[in-house]
């Protein structure tokens, strides 16, 4: 029988085990070059996927200023290097639409600053923002002081941007939209605050205190504007060269923030926020024509369009703040909004009680006319496109409004400057200039309400003692268009009677036609008045 030889063993403590630091230590390295290797890759492929989208769009800048973080919290960096990106970004869009909605804004901005620098390539995220704060938060908000400092930072937001994304054209287009609509609409209770808050802060202080008093500084931004109530040179600054292919003819985005304002300079009563409305929205048009960028949200047509609405509305503002002040030089309790016949009843030797306030009327009446003129370019500059043709008739009245804008403002213009004038002969000279320019817009104004502004019933009435408003060859509204000016006074006169009496639910134009009625009034007044005056 035979033994059999027992197999050699060691038990499990005896066998060599790597130590669990030796193991970690193993997986770690790989895991960890890994790693390494992925941060790099990815920062290389996002810059890389920056610059050609920056090639794509044909946006001025470079890819590397496109974006930033240095300025983030470091638990928020850390998250986002360890490849939280994604899950941050939800949580802090959903925490802070959250926080909208129950009106809990204590850490709202900080969250919105966090979701710009996490998703800076994504301009709808940066256009919702900038609208959301603009618009939304703002409206929360109980006072006019508190509306406008949102609103101002939804502005800060969007330079923000635009310093990271420089000449982009839907940041461009969303900051004309909120000078325009929130600052610079005149439909807003808020308008006034907003606007003589807006122009004094663009003001040195000394200047500030000079035209507006004491105003309270309610953002942090420094003013735009000089001693001598001209851009700050670093607004004009530009930093795009032209490119060789580009004639000097043409126009170019040169890269400064304020390139579009030089030309109207100075501003010795401050820069109106539609002015800045008018500039972000021409950079937005450049972009679009001059370099091809394509807008997100809004059409090729309204973006070229915006520059000659803007310029339009930025008259009109000019002219509101004219009359105010030419209300205040006469010491006549101003009317706002609305028209005031004891303004247009003074006489230009009447006494001035506010030498300033004339000034700043002088100033405000002649700045409306240098804005209305290239208004006027501007639509011209838009209608001229074969693809943009078909506007025009859309269009026709607001180039009427320029056009009259542009004579009746230099007939308020001349019209005081006549009441400081002590030299018979100069002083006739501007009455005489004024009433022919005062007679130029009446005919404008009353041209504009027979073609765009009367019902049919009162252009063609009918009935046995009906009367003849048109001469006998004028058949429909479309050859009003041609009427000559001698038939328009008269013409003006008998629709205007006759709209009068239709029934008030036929009386589609009323409104409309006494907005003009109060202008052609102001004409008609003045050169009444300069007939008296000149006969002294």
């Amino acid at each position: 029988m035979t033994t059999a030889t027992p197999i050699e063993t060691k038990s499990p403590a005896s066998r060599p085990v790597p130590s669990r630091q030796a193991r970690r230590s193993s997986s770690r390295g790989p895991t960890a070059l890994i790693l390494i290797i992925s941060l790099i890759v990815a920062g290389v492929l996002r810059q890389f996927a920056a610059t050609e989208q920056a090639g794509f769009s044909k946006t001025p800048g470079r890819a590397e200023s496109r974006s930033t973080f240095g300025n983030m919290d470091s638990f928020a960096l850390a998250l986002l290097l360890g490849g939280l990106r994604g899950p941050l970004v939800m949580f802090l869009w959903s925490s802070s639409e959250s926080q909208k909605i129950d009106r809990d804004l204590e850490d709202f901005d900080t969250k919105v600053e966090w979701i710009r620098l996490l998703q800076p390539e994504f301009d709808t995220v940066h256009i919702y923002q900038i609208w959301n704060k603009a618009y939304n938060v703002s409206a929360m908000m109980a006072s006019p002081a508190n509306k406008y400092s949102v609103i101002m930072e939804a502005l800060d937001y969007a330079h923000n941007v635009d310093s990271e994304r420089p000449g982009d054209v839907n940041i461009l287009n969303s900051t004309a939209n909120v000078y325009g609509g929130k600052l610079g609409s005149p439909t807003l209770a808020e308008f006034p605050f907003y606007s003589r808050q807006f122009r004094a802060e663009s003001l040195t202080p000394a200047n500030r205190e000079r035209i507006y008093g004491h105003v309270a500084r309610l953002d942090k931004w420094k003013p735009l504007l000089t001693d001598d109530n001209r851009i700050r040179p670093d607004l004009l600054e530009p930093d795009h060269p032209r490119p060789g292919d580009v004639a000097q003819s043409a126009e170019w985005n040169d890269g400064s923030e304020l390139q579009y304002l030089k030309a109207f300079s100075p501003f010795p009563c401050g820069l109106s926020p539609t002015a800045m409305s008018y500039n972000y929205a021409k950079r937005a048009e450049v972009a679009t024509n001059a370099e091809g960028q394509k807008p997100l949200q809004m059409s090729e047509m309204v973006i070229d369009s915006r520059p000659a609405i803007q310029l339009r509305a930025w008259m009109e503002d000019e002219s509101h703040m004219a009359r105010e002040r030419e209300s205040a030089a006469f010491g006549i309790p101003a009317v706002a909004g609305k028209s005031d016949p004891a303004l247009d009843a003074v006489k230009a030797s009447d006494p001035v009680k506010d030498r300033p306030a004339l000034d700043a009327a002088l100033y405000y009446y002649d700045s409306a006319v240098r804005v209305s003129r290239e208004g006027i370019k501007e639509y011209h500059r838009h209608l001229s496109k074969p693809e943009f043709a078909m506007r025009s008739a859309v269009y026709r009245s607001h180039i009427a409004d320029l056009t009259a804008g542009e004579s009746i403002y230099q007939a308020d213009h001349d019209y005081l400057a006549a009441a400081l004038t002590s030299d018979k002969s100069a002083r006739d000279e501007l009455l005489l200039k004024a009433s022919e320019n005062y007679f130029k817009a009446m005919i404008t104004y009353e041209h504009t309400v027979l073609d765009f502004f009367m019902e049919d019933e009162a252009l063609f009435p009918t009935g046995a003692n009906s009367v003849r408003v048109l001469p006998s060859t004028y058949h429909n509204k479309n050859d009003v268009a041609g009427l000559p000016d001698e038939y328009v006074s008269a013409a003006y006169d008998k629709a205007t009677g006759i709209a009068t009496h239709l029934a008030l639910g036929a009386q589609t134009y009323r409104d409309e036609r006494s907005q003009y009625a109060a202008q052609i009034d102001r004409c008609r007044t003045r050169m009444n008045l300069i007939i008296d005056e000149r006969k002294k």
